[in-house]
């Protein structure tokens, strides 16, 4: 047989024996297997609770089903398992596994236990030196996490300078891809990324202090995670942050504190207002297991309003926050602890000089134990729309209770200032004043009612003061407001109220039901008032040469109010005033008072008890007084739709040349005055004063009575046919006998009756007296009587007399001497 016969046939044959073998190796493989996968488990410290192997196949085998138990008591559970190798190489640099599905059961622990130190480089190492595959890969892990279950799949591959760990994940319904890269001894890589939500980088080293130290970059958009984070019928849309961060943590954990620091820029948006938030930070947070020490350091957030709401179109669009001070809170574990407060300053960056320009500084700080938010804000604001005040300044002190029903403690209380406030159409200034509250309580309970439905109320009870001071037309009030403040949901009440302004004081109580929106105020005013320029400002023709001499007043009453379509008012009103008086020019009024009981809505008022108005006296010079003025008014003024008014004079008299003069009936009074009829009754009238009215040449006694009836027609005043009668015998007397005799020379009849009245005594005198609108004074005058002229003997005589005179030129002739002479002291002419 030659040589090529021999090798054919030997190849043939060690084919035939390679089959055999094969076919051996693939029959008995169940057999000899496990105690190579009992060799390998063995040097990775892992106990084989079960294996069930398959045949082999192309380039590996399949167990069926394996179960492992770990160091520590874990327990990984594996489905359909696939180890291959490769050829020629150890064992350990190749064999790889697949699996698809991997599931792993950490140990339970007992609370006693406690967990043996870790050491993050010797961890790695023991990967790398105990697992036997140079590559694993898991379709499916899936691990317990408290409730919840966690699945990933996983790449792992040992390589010559450490291992290359590849996962794939779930976070907020998005896959999150986590990269771990080991190149020992010392130097580790982490980089994680979420469907573009989510990027995260780190580089670190283990230095010889035996702590690692990683930095990198982040960025991640938290909208997912913050989608049930509501604000007040708004939703936060997106939160994005990026920047550098940096981790710090030993390699033995537990050993030692670790600490994490980041700097993130963060932009966040409102859904229905176009709101954009923007800002940067630095955040650190540190601890040996969880977090126990957080710190924020101080920081600058922009606030972005493009298009703020109608109902405030003046207020900025951008504002600008700033934290003062570092923040540090501890024990976060547990429950934490922020002993310092976090201090804000708060500015608006105005886009024009329309818009106000605000200033705020706030301290908070937080108690997690009470749920308690104590703070202290000061806050002012230069405002430029003239329907608000030039300067505003806010400042409270006080505590929130957070939970279901939120309390607010305002024990320092709160103060409200304000200067340069002007209503225009008022031409009203509140110049400047402030409303400060003492203790304060507020309660708003937020929790559901029974039926689902948000049962919201709230309740608030606080001391007030309140000091404004007015100014109307240059002149300035001050007025002054304390009482305790009780409100709800349902009520509105100022309790025990004191109200003082112009020299009066009231208390004060009102009632302000908001459902109903109708409201109720009592008060009850005494004082005697003063300023009486500040009122008098408001009186637009005001004489100037008319002085107010002030006195007491007194009203009490109550006024109910509501607001539907728009302001009623209804109430009532018992008002006295007592002991004022008055000048003008030469006309003193004194000892005036009035009392009345008013009834009054928005539209009229009426008197349920007749106004009374009583003059103790009036001079004018030293010519005319009168004396104990007194006048009762009732009826009706409407003053909704102009004044008009439906009044009755019911009572009036007067002393006057010491006599007196009254109303025989009462009379209409209407509101314009176009007609009205008085019977006014004289009596006991000194017929010398009433004379010396006229002429200081002629001197008469006696006393008089009479009935005038008087009209008011048109805006002037009439008396027709009105009659007066001495009451009893007098006199009458011309003093300068001369000057009467030359007047009368050229008339006869006239120089006799000077002659008889030389030294003339009557026994009857009737008089018919007419008054005309331009002021003249007519008397017809009937004398009869006897002449003490040795001329007539004592016989007796009857003179008829016809005079004329102008009452308002005589009145004049009275009073404006007085007023130049005063006029020329002050220098006005």
């Amino acid at each position: 047989m030659t040589w090529r016969k021999r090798l054919a046939w030997g190849g043939l044959i060690t084919l035939l024996t390679l089959c055999i073998l094969t076919g051996v190796a693939w029959w008995f493989a169940p057999q000899w297997l496990p105690p190579l996968a009992q060799e390998l488990a063995g040097r990775a410290g892992v106990d084989i609770r079960k294996l069930e192997i398959g045949r082999p196949g192309w380039g590996g085998w399949r167990l069926r089903e394996v179960e492992l138990g770990l160091d520590g008591g874990a327990i990984v559970y594996g489905e359909n398992v696939k180890i291959g190798w490769r050829c020629c190489q150890k064992i350990e640099q190749s064999l790889t596994a697949k699996a698809q599905r991997i599931v792993y059961t950490p140990a339970e622990k007992s609370t006693a236990e406690s967990s043996a130190p870790v050491a993050v480089s010797a961890l790695l190492y023991s990967v790398a030196q105990r697992i036997p595959f140079i590559t694993v890969e898991v379709e499916q892990l899936e691990t317990q996490a408290g409730d919840q279950t966690l699945t990933a799949s996983l790449s792992l591959e040992r390589t010559l300078e450490g291992l290359d760990l590849q996962a794939q994940t779930q976070y907020q319904d998005a896959p999150l891809a986590v990269s771990l890269n080991w190149v020992a001894p010392t130097s580790l890589s982490l980089s994680l990324a979420s469907d573009q939500r989510m990027t995260l980088s780190a580089k670190g080293e283990l230095g010889d202090d035996g702590v690692w130290r990683f930095s990198g970059e982040h960025s991640a958009d938290w909208a997912a995670f913050l989608a049930a984070i509501r604000m007040p019928q708004e939703s936060i849309t997106s939160l994005q942050t990026s920047g550098a961060l940096q981790l710090m943590f030993p390699d033995v954990i537990g050993g030692a504190p670790w600490s994490f620091s980041i700097k993130p820029k963060f932009q966040t948006q409102l859904a229905q207002q176009d709101i954009k938030i923007s800002g940067e930070t630095n955040i650190e947070l540190n601890g040996v297991m969880t977090p126990e020490t957080a710190v924020i350091q101080p920081s600058t957030v922009l606030v972005n309003v493009p298009q703020w709401p109608e109902s405030a179109p003046s207020l900025p669009s951008t504002w600008q926050v700033s934290v003062l001070e570092a923040v540090r809170c501890e024990h976060l574990s547990a429950e934490p602890s922020c002993p310092g407060a976090l201090k804000l300053e708060l500015h608006s960056k105005p886009a024009s000089d329309m818009e106000p320009q605000l200033n705020a500084k706030a301290s908070l700080q937080y108690a997690a134990a009470t749920k308690t938010v104590a703070a202290v804000l000061q806050t002012d604001a230069t405002l430029t729309d003239p329907k608000y005040p030039q300067k505003v300044e806010l400042t409270l002190d006080g505590q929130v209770k957070l939970g279901t029903e939120i309390q607010v403690n305002l024990k320092k209380g709160a103060r409200i200032a304000w200067s340069g406030w002007s209503l225009q159409d008022a031409s009203m200034e509140l110049k400047d004043g402030n409303i400060e509250l003492g203790k304060t309580a507020l309660s708003m309970n937020t929790g559901a009612s029974g039926q689902g439905k948000p049962a919201f109320s709230w309740s608030l009870t606080t001391d007030a003061k309140a000091k404004v001071s007015l100014s109307h037309k240059g002149q300035n009030a001050e007025v002054n407001l304390v009482g305790r403040v009780k409100a709800d949901d349902k009520r509105i009440a100022l309790d025990k109220g004191q109200l003082s302004a112009l020299g009066l004081s009231s208390p004060i109580e009102v009632i302000y039901r908001t459902a109903e929106n109708k409201g109720w105020l009592s008060y009850d005013v005494e004082g005697k008032l003063a300023n009486f320029n500040f009122i008098k400002s408001y009186i637009a023709a005001f004489p100037e040469a008319l002085t107010i001499s002030l006195g007491k007043v007194s009203a009490s009453g109550a006024l109910n109010w509501s607001m539907k379509d728009a302001l009623a008012i209804d109430g009532r009103s018992n008002v006295a005033l007592s002991n004022w008086g008055a000048t003008y020019e030469e006309i003193k009024a004194k000892g005036v008072s009035l009392t009345s009981d008013v009834q009054f809505t928005g539209q009229a008022a009426s008197f349920t008890q007749p106004l009374r108005l009583t003059v103790a006296s009036v001079e004018a010079a030293d010519m005319l007084q009168t004396s104990d003025a007194a006048a009762e008014v009732s009826g009706r003024v409407e003053y909704a739709k102009g004044l008009t008014c439906d009044l009755q004079l019911d009572r009036a008299s007067i002393g006057l040349f010491d006599g007196k003069a009254r109303l025989v009936q009462p009379a209409k009074v209407q509101c314009p005055l176009t007609h009205s009829d008085f019977w006014v009754e004289v009596s006991n009238l000194d017929l010398g004063k009433l004379v010396a009215l006229e002429s200081d040449k002629i001197k008469a006694s006696g006393r008089i009575a009479g009935l005038l009836p008087i009209t008011i027609k048109d805006g002037g005043v009439i008396a027709n046919n009105g009659r007066i009668a001495a009451q009893s015998s007098g006199s009458i007397n011309l003093v300068d006998v001369d000057y009467w005799r030359a007047l009368s020379a050229a008339n006869p009849s006239l120089q006799f009756a000077v002659d008889a009245l030389e030294n003339f005594n009557y026994n009857s005198l009737v008089s018919r007296v007419d008054y005309q609108q331009n002021g003249v004074l007519l008397f017809d005058i009937e004398l009869a009587g006897r002449s003490a002229n040795k001329r007539y003997s004592g016989a007796p005589i009857a003179l008829n007399v016809n005079l004329q005179t102008n009452i308002i030129d005589n009145l004049r002739s009275i009073l404006v001497p007085g007023s130049i002479q005063k006029k020329l002291e002050k220098g006005t002419y």
